[in-house]
């Protein structure tokens, strides 16, 4: 972690304003991958991974859980602040983390990850 935004009272946001490095959200993509366990330990209670991941709301016409928006069944991201991302597909068992200082749709990040870039996957793994 690199930072966190404070308040003019030097209060942390809580909310928003976690300066985290592409790794960084790697990270935390990886222990909700491996259902809260880091290195053989439970960090995070794995019920709590699966009921975060599961969809509890609707938002536009998409399933969004605790904190993550549902794509399908095996996959689920977190959308953040200037498009950062973490998308984790459990399939494959693939994480990406995108992160970004401008503000793209961020949908168009989730299409380009779930339309292009996992259906080539798919396709090397077929291959080899």
């Amino acid at each position: 972690m690199h930072g966190w935004v404070i308040d003019p009272k030097c209060v942390n946001t809580s909310g928003w304003g976690i300066c985290l490095t592409t790794r960084d959200i790697a990270k935390i993509g990886q222990l909700y991958l491996k259902e809260g366990k880091w290195n053989n330990q439970q960090l995070v209670p794995s019920n709590w991974i699966r009921e975060s991941t599961i969809a509890h709301s609707q938002w536009n016409n998409k399933s969004y859980g605790y904190l993550w928006w549902v794509i399908n069944r095996n996959t689920y991201a977190a959308i953040g602040d200037s498009g950062n991302i973490i998308l984790v597909e459990k399939k494959l068992e693939l994480v990406f983390a995108i992160t970004s200082s401008f503000k793209p749709r961020a949908k168009d990040r989730i299409a380009l990850i779930t339309e292009k870039i996992i259906p080539y996957l798919n396709l090397c793994k077929k291959i080899f």
